[in-house]
């Protein structure tokens, strides 16, 4: 719809690599950026991954909760009538 299931395998896959890097003494930061989204116009969603600081990662996790918090909100509505 919205590049929103594809940004969920993206943090899927960016938790399961944080965490066996974790695991492995590493603490590994990523960044992902939206190169291209569907609503923008392009035919497909785009991300980049890249390293990043802890202020960059709060970002994405920020908009991740901002993108759940709307989901949810909608859903309710969708219930409610």
């Amino acid at each position: 719809m919205d590049c929103r299931v594809q940004r969920y395998f993206v943090q899927g896959m960016i938790d399961a690599a944080m965490e066996f890097a974790a695991e492995n003494g590493r603490q590994d930061v990523w960044d992902v950026r939206f190169k291209t989204t569907i609503p923008s116009g392009a035919e497909s969603c785009f991300f980049t991954m890249n390293r990043a600081s802890p202020e960059e990662k709060r970002k994405w996790e920020k908009y991740t909760r901002a993108l759940e918090k709307k989901s949810l909100n909608l859903a309710k509505r969708d219930t409610s009538t």
